[in-house]
């Protein structure tokens, strides 16, 4: 078998501390917001264009923090 090593430019590279701090506090703000809104016909695309962001960076730090996807967290 052949063992090939990527560029150290190429390699995936773990989460800072500072990326998985910065995730983390989107995941919170995003439920509190999602909270208040309950009652409300929510969408993500309204929620993204909100917080300024695609549609899979939610997603992403829903997933880190909660082990769920936003709108599964809701339900």
């Amino acid at each position: 078998m052949y063992a090939f090593n990527f560029p150290s430019k190429y390699r995936l590279k773990e989460a800072t501390p500072l990326i998985k701090q910065k995730t983390m506090a989107m995941a919170k703000n995003i439920a509190a917001y999602l909270q208040i809104k309950l009652a409300e016909d929510i969408k993500l695309s309204e929620l993204i264009a909100k917080i300024g962001t695609n549609r899979n960076k939610p997603n992403d730090a829903f997933k880190t923090r909660y082990g769920l996807i936003g709108f599964a967290w809701l339900h």
